[in-house]
């Protein structure tokens, strides 16, 4: 359900720039904290020490086009 929503959510012009890191134990990693995490439908970084719901800042395209991979590992540029 989690990887459905962020399937969903990356399909949305704001988020279109990204996909699933290449690294499958580590995707699936980062989706069962975000699962742990899950409040009310709303999926919060388990990475961050403060509340931020992913997907985050570190996802945008400029940071992600400049560091590779989102802070969580989770995502990557598209066609990367």
């Amino acid at each position: 359900m989690i990887r459905k929503m962020l399937e969903d959510k990356i399909k949305m012009e704001e988020f279109n720039h990204l996909e699933f890191n290449d690294d499958k134990e580590m995707v699936e990693s980062v989706l069962v904290g975000l699962e742990s995490k899950s409040i009310d439908g709303k999926l919060y970084c388990p990475c961050m020490l403060k509340s931020v719901e992913c997907i985050c800042k570190t996802a945008s395209k400029k940071v992600i086009e400049k560091k590779g991979l989102c802070h969580c590992l989770l995502f990557k540029l598209k066609g990367k």
